[in-house]
């Protein structure tokens, strides 16, 4: 049993196989949370301080995004910062800042920020801070330069200096995070985590050399949610995927596959937001950038819109009455092998000095209200035929992302549901009319 399974009941990775269905009793599958974590927040508000779910990108135009279905501009690069902080402000739009000593984000340079001594860092980000604080559209603070080394205590000092000076000069108490590279696991993020409000690292899976283990996805995930409930209790975490470099011909097809994988395997595993690297038309990505980037926006629609599924991955309560079986029985296998050997695998290839164990398929069940949420996600690259089992009898199911009608199994029989590579499938259970 994984740590992140400890902490996040009803995910799972490992193969169950029951000798017979039990049905879960009605009574208490559809009783409602004790508590709705929802109350008081404004409906229209960023989480933590509303129920909307942050949805973004960096380097954006945020009118077009937001449109689109994004919920937050993310943070810009050098003078785009300033300009988007401006139009975000003007337009009422939810934005992320760039904060450090530096006009701009920093400039993006260690070297530079460096020669700075520390108490000139703290002069300077808190005047901007300051200047910066009545601008009630920004919701979160990204601190620049990004991907400071955790080994480096001059680097640890500046982290510091500059979350303790955005927190001293923000009235409202924004969160504060630090973008950390692809290769970081929870050991690495221990001496980042104390600092920061928001735990994020890169889960770039193509980019990274994963790009048919997608479980890697959920690793990522689970690393962040570990460090943060070891080092900052009460810390978030987001997913963040990739939109920066055109695949091959043959693989454009999968892009929008790959994007709703990731997104949603994330937000399964824990994170609170997403945020990807980069809405930027990079001449990578020239050929399919309007692809991914629908792809993305697509999914904020169902997160923020309607069906409003941030709602439900925010305030649901995490259950596990339910239980998932494959005919393949397909184990978690080590990091750093392929999915396509790793179920024959008997030998362990670390990645990057990292370990741990990728997950083939994942569940979650959230009750919200008197409705359960029950989520799939397939992260091989083949078809997969899953028997979800455990439903209580005559409850009525609908596709979580649609609405349309899904015909129950008979009583005493598993739901059958065959997901394709990398699929993500969703249902809403709730009582019989």
């Amino acid at each position: 049993m994984t740590r992140l399974t400890r902490l996040l009941p009803g995910v799972l990775g490992l193969v169950t196989s029951l000798a017979a269905d039990t049905a879960a009793d009605p009574t208490t599958f559809f009783q409602a949370p004790a508590v709705d974590r929802s109350v008081g927040l404004p409906a229209e508000g960023i989480w933590p301080k509303g129920q909307r779910l942050l949805w973004a990108g960096y380097s954006g135009v945020a009118e077009r995004d937001l449109k689109a279905g994004f919920s937050v501009a993310g943070p810009h690069y050098g003078g785009g910062n300033e300009v988007q902080l401006a139009a975000c402000e003007r337009l009422g739009l939810p934005v992320i800042a760039h904060i450090g000593p530096f006009p701009g984000n920093v400039s993006g340079s260690w070297e530079a920020v460096s020669k700075l001594p520390l108490e000139e860092v703290r002069s300077r980000v808190t005047e901007r801070v300051r200047a910066l604080a009545g601008n009630r559209t920004i919701v979160m603070w990204a601190v620049g330069p990004e991907e400071l080394r955790p080994w480096r205590k001059d680097e640890m000092a500046y982290l510091r200096t500059v979350t303790e000076a955005v927190r001293a000069a923000d009235p409202e108490r924004r969160p504060v995070f630090l973008y950390n590279p692809n290769h970081r696991d929870a050991a690495s993020l221990a001496a980042i985590v104390p600092h920061v409000d928001v735990v994020a690292k890169g889960c770039y899976a193509n980019a990274a050399g994963h790009k048919d283990n997608r479980a890697w996805i959920r690793w990522s995930v689970e690393q962040m949610v570990e460090a943060a409930a070891k080092g900052r209790p009460g810390a978030w975490t987001l997913v963040m995927p990739e939109l920066c470099k055109d695949p091959e011909p043959a693989e454009r097809p999968l892009i929008r596959t790959w994007v709703r994988h990731d997104c949603y395997l994330g937000l399964m595993s824990g994170a609170k937001g997403m945020l990807t690297w980069s809405l930027f038309p990079r001449k990578e990505v020239k050929a399919t950038w309007k692809t991914w980037h629908e792809a993305y926006a697509e999914c904020g629609r169902e997160i923020n819109g309607s069906p409003g599924l941030g709602r439900v991955f925010l305030f649901g309560e995490r259950r596990d009455d339910l239980s998932v079986a494959t005919r393949e029985r397909r184990e978690p296998y080590p990091l750093g092998t392929s999915a396509r050997n790793a179920l024959e695998a008997t030998t362990s290839l670390p990645t990057e000095g990292t370990r741990g164990v990728l997950h083939p398929w994942t569940k979650v069940e959230l009750q919200l209200g008197e409705r359960r949420w029950v989520f799939l996600a397939n992260s091989l690259p083949e078809p997969t035929r899953f028997e979800l089992r455990g439903l209580p009898a005559g409850a009525a199911l609908a596709d979580a992302f649609t609405g349309a009608p899904v015909a129950a199994p008979a009583p005493g029989a598993p739901l059958v549901a065959e997901l394709g590579p990398w699929e993500i499938r969703a249902w809403v259970v709730s009582k019989s009319r």
